[in-house]
Formats: C-alpha cells, sequence, structure tokens
C-alpha cells in the first residue's frame, strides 16, 4: 500500500480539488483507492458527496483497527472509498501530542488498511505541527501545491526547511505549480523559478472553470468535462506521480477490473 499525500500550509491552493483527482484517477487505473479527508473542512469529502457518519470523530485516527475501517465510505466511482473528514478534527493534532509515539500515529492506524487498498491518497489539513509530521512520516510521497507567487515561493521555501528539520527525506517531498493563469507575467515568471528547484512536477495545474466546478458539481472532473485543460493536467501529474512510484520500486501493487472510459 502506497500512501500519497497532498499538503500545503495555505488554503485555496487547489489541494483537495486536486486530490479529488488523483483519488478517481488511481480508483480508474484500478487500484483499491481510498481518499483520506484530513481537512476538517471536509472539502474533499464534500467533493464526493460523502457525508460522515455521526458517531465519526478523532479517535478513528489514533486507534485504527476495526474502528477505522468501519468510518470507510463507498462512493459512486468503483473501487474508490473515502474516509471522511470530522469537525473534530480542529482538536487531531492535540489529541495525537498526547498519546505515545504521537509523531507515529497515522503509521500505526494506517497499517489496518494494508489488506485493503493498494493506495491512499491523504488530503492534508494546513497545519505545520505533529499533524504534520505524521503525514510526513506515514508518506510514501507528499505533493506541495503552489501558487505561483512571490509569497507562495517564500512560505514553500519556510516549509521545505522545516520539514527536513523534522527528518523528512527530500527526495519524497514534490512541489506542484498549481492554479497558474499563464495570463499574469508574474505567474510565468515565478512558475520558471520553481521550476529550477529540484523535485518539482513538470506539469502545471491551471487555473481552469471546469476545476472550479468539481465542489459545485460534487464530482470529479473526468465526469463532466473529461476533455479540458484540467482534466489533462491532473492526468498528466497522476502520470508523473506513478512514474515517480515506479522508479523507488514503490508503484501500488495489484491491478483491479473498473472501467476506464472516461479517461
Amino acid at each position: 500500500m502506497k500512501v500519497v499525500s497532498l499538503y500545503s500550509p495555505k488554503g485555496g491552493v487547489g489541494k483537495s480539488t486536486l486530490s479529488v483527482q488523483l483519488a478517481f484517477l488511481g480508483a480508474q487505473k484500478g487500484y483499491r483507492t481510498l481518499l483520506v479527508d484530513l481537512d476538517s473542512l471536509g472539502s474533499s469529502s464534500h467533493c464526493l458527496h460523502v457525508k460522515a457518519r455521526k458517531d465519526h470523530d478523532a479517535s478513528v485516527l489514533l486507534e485504527g483497527g476495526k474502528q477505522l475501517l468501519a468510518s470507510i465510505q463507498p462512493t459512486d466511482v468503483p473501487l474508490l472509498h473515502v474516509l471522511p473528514s470530522s469537525s473534530d478534527y480542529f482538536a487531531l493534532s492535540a489529541l495525537m501530542a498526547g498519546k505515545k509515539h504521537p509523531k507515529h500515529r497515522l503509521e500505526r492506524s494506517f497499517s489496518s488498511l494494508e489488506d485493503s487498498y493498494d493506495l491512499v491518497v491523504l488530503d492534508g489539513s494546513t497545519a505545520l505541527d505533529v499533524l504534520a509530521e505524521n503525514l510526513l512520516n506515514v508518506s510514501t510521497l507528499v505533493i506541495i501545491p503552489v501558487i505561483p507567487t512571490p509569497l507562495s515561493v517564500r512560505a514553500l521555501e519556510q516549509v521545505l526547511a522545516l520539514m527536513i528539520a523534522k527528518g523528512a527525506s527530500q527526495e519524497k517531498i514534490h512541489p506542484c505549480v498549481s492554479l497558474i493563469d499563464r495570463r499574469k507575467r508574474i505567474q510565468v515568471q515565478v512558475a520558471e523559478s520553481l521550476h529550477a528547484m529540484d523535485g518539482v512536477f513538470r506539469t502545471e495545474i491551471p487555473s481552469t472553470a471546469d476545476l472550479e466546478k468539481v465542489a459545485q458539481l460534487q464530482e470529479p472532473v473526468f465526469l463532466f468535462h473529461p476533455n479540458g485543460r484540467g482534466a489533462k493536467a491532473c492526468r498528466e501529474l497522476f502520470d508523473e506521480v506513478l512514474v515517480l512510484l515506479d522508479a523507488e520500486g514503490e508503484r501500488p501493487s495489484g491491478e483491479h477490473e473498473t472501467n476506464e472510459e472516461n479517461l
């Protein structure tokens, strides 16, 4: 089982929308895929019409096991399941800090998913604390969406420095140019500087109306505008992710029958 996480300390960078697209593509590729919505706002859960059950709370992420598996919900997409967000995820960092091995709680919890899933896509919160350390430790690959503006690049550099200081492997961290508007000269210039950095994905996720509609229509972009620029970019990014996982001998194992007519 491989874990691909999306993380950003800044909101509004397209992180949750991108998480949904990558999870959809994983399922369409034939991988048993789980989207974990770790953001207390529940954006990626919303985009797939998934609501948490009344008894769902942060304890499922702390303890794992049968309680975690029972909280997972199916979607209308074959092979794609969701572990939805919960409003009390606001307190998740504090709850983790009070447990033994606080930096490895997700690793311990996710071990109960090994037999059920090939690929986990984790939509991370914006916290830069013990929750972020858990995300780093459990992930095979970490994607950091970055809007190409000077302040966003400055924030990225600070986050990368903090992650490295916390012991994260730089090889697993990969920024991605997100929501770029190529009509804006400054964004084009900043994107060029980002691509000069190590580990940055070649693919750029554009700022498009079709990706903005994902939250409104509550379904992946491939189901309502499969040939648009947004869908094309997400496919290309997913292909890059698979290449990286394959290069490390970490590509998800097992492909299961599914319908790929929308790809």
